[in-house]
């Protein structure tokens, strides 16, 4: 009979590091394995820290399939924190809440009060992660000066240490990029940090960037190029059996099938999308995501009714969770789809009216470029005969 014995206090750090190590190459079976054998020997010996510790990873996994279940591991574990002083642990809690609930299902009111819940403790988590997660946060809500400011904040610290400024988290560090419109700059950092993740066989990273990647391409019209990166993302999530990281890239994907006329795989993503949000527990305003792709795939079957239902649905998923930039999106792409199929006259009126609203936005936050993509659009629709 095999015997068994508690593992020292180091043996138990060990496990909680195997587990850490284990999420970031998204071996997802591995790393709740190792963090569930760390919770269950703190349990068993009422063990603070190793509870503590063993939450961060076990809670993440968890949410990637189960965002309620994963929620409570990270609310037991920051309570434990909280109540015996661990600062350390703390941070690490308020930094996985706030990646996982306020930056990867995009709710960045959680996000913030994730991220305010306690003191900064001057780990390693306050002074890198947190701040990499506020950047994507203020980025969501469009407040670009705060993303900004907190970026080049963020940055002098990472340059100080000698490591590369694209930072530990370079898709949350580029969204502010991409969200601006400084396309090259986005691009130069990520592909950078897709080298490093390469290199040092960080598939979280590899799969985050990946998929920033392909929005970017995206959004300057190069969907060849967005294709490749997006399933080259897909093909490490679905590997893992990260859902929600799924979930967050297919309507990206579902795009770039709507713009290259292959409407019958843009259906299939759809369907694998809205089976994933219909058996997870939560989806937040990845919903909102998804309605964008559904609506304008309806008006490229020219099912304009659906569509004004499905694009008024995700208007009303972003402004519920305060995501001007991805409202101004849906105006704007709801406008060019107008254009794009309609006859002029009424049609033509609306699409005018959603620009709007679009520029409205994009430039009170400072989307110079989005802005000025708004202004070309004008002049396209004046230039029309009614």
């Amino acid at each position: 009979m095999e015997s068994w014995s508690i593992p020292t206090p180091c043996g138990r750090s060990v496990y909680c590091g195997l587990s850490m190590a284990h999420l970031d190459r998204l071996d997802l079976a591995d790393a709740s394995s190792w963090a569930e054998r760390a919770l269950g020997i703190g349990e068993r010996l009422g063990v603070p820290s190793v509870i503590a510790n063993a939450c961060p990873p076990l809670g993440t996994i968890l949410a990637l399939t189960d965002v309620v279940r994963g929620k409570e591991v990270l609310e037991r574990g920051w309570e434990t924190s909280s109540v015996d002083g661990l600062g350390f642990q703390a941070d690490l809690h308020r930094a996985c809440g706030a990646r996982i609930m306020g930056v990867a299902l995009k709710d960045p009111e959680v996000g913030l009060h994730w991220i305010n819940r306690g003191p900064d403790y001057s780990t390693t988590y306050s002074l890198f992660d947190i701040p990499a997660h506020l950047v994507a946060i203020h980025a969501l809500k469009g407040e670009f000066d705060q993303a900004t400011q907190t970026l080049e904040e963020l940055q002098g610290r990472i340059r100080a240490i000698g490591q590369p400024t694209f930072g530990l988290w370079p898709d949350e560090l580029a969204m502010l990029r991409l969200r601006k419109g400084d396309w090259d700059q986005a691009k130069a950092k990520l592909s950078q940090a897709l080298d490093w993740a390469v290199g040092s066989e960080n598939r979280w990273v590899e799969a985050s960037t990946t998929q920033k990647l392909g929005e970017m391409y995206l959004a300057i019209g190069q969907e060849a190029q967005a294709e490749r990166f997006l399933i080259r993302s897909r093909g490490l999530r679905r590997d893992s059996g990260s859902a929600l990281g799924e979930l967050a890239l297919l309507p990206y994907l579902c795009e770039v099938y709507r713009r290259t006329e292959r409407l019958e795989e843009a259906d299939g993503v759809l369907a694998r999308a809205h089976d994933i949000a219909d058996n997870a527990t939560e989806s937040r305003a990845l919903r909102g995501d998804l309605w964008l792709a559904e609506g304008l795939v309806s008006t490229s079957l020219g099912h304009w009714d659906a569509a004004e239902a499905t694009l008024q649905n995700a208007v009303k998923m972003y402004q519920d969770y305060s995501l001007p930039w991805d409202e101004a999106k849906v105006y704007y792409e709801w406008a060019v789809a107008i254009k794009r199929g309609g006859d002029g006259g009424p049609r033509t009126e609306r699409a005018t009216e959603l620009l709007d609203m679009a520029l409205a936005l994009w430039e009170s936050m400072g989307a110079i470029h989005y802005a000025e993509r708004c202004q070309q659009q004008f002049g396209q629709l004046r230039s029309r005969p009614l």
